[in-house]
């Protein structure tokens, strides 16, 4: 069945799940990560404050909360199933136009480059919702 960790501090902390056991972690600020690894690790997400390498055309970082992206960990293991829920955006990103496209973008460290992930929604109280393929920096 489905567990629920303790409400944890955003920078970097951990938490700890169980292998193929769906866990919901929810972070100060409202970011939500349900969670299913393959193996009992650590979970360990860092928000970022400005992103990598430039953007592809096109595209436009925004804030959620304080952050432009987070980088998600797991000390053993891969992820079986992972959604993110983020907290709601603000400033800019609150008042996405019609006509514009909200989307998630994970960074390849290996080929230096954003790839788009699909399936990314934005909702109607302004957090973005998206299923992640795997660790990495979103």
């Amino acid at each position: 069945g489905a567990q629920s960790a303790a409400l944890t501090a955003f920078a970097g902390s951990s938490v700890t799940i169980v292998a193929d056991q769906e866990q919901t972690i929810t972070f100060v600020g409202g970011t939500k990560l349900v969670i299913t690894g393959s193996a009992n690790a650590d979970v360990i997400i860092t928000p970022k404050s400005d992103v990598v390498v430039s953007l592809p055309t096109d595209f436009s970082a925004f804030t959620v909360g304080l952050y432009s992206g987070l980088n998600i960990s797991l000390s053993a293991g891969t992820i079986t199933k992972a959604t993110l829920t983020t907290s709601p955006a603000i400033g800019t990103a609150a008042t996405i136009a019609a006509g514009m496209q909200v989307a998630c973008l994970r960074f390849d460290a290996e080929a230096n480059t954003y790839t788009f992930i699909d399936g990314a929604s934005y909702n109607a109280d302004k957090t973005m919702t998206v299923d992640l393929p795997k660790a990495g920096f979103y």
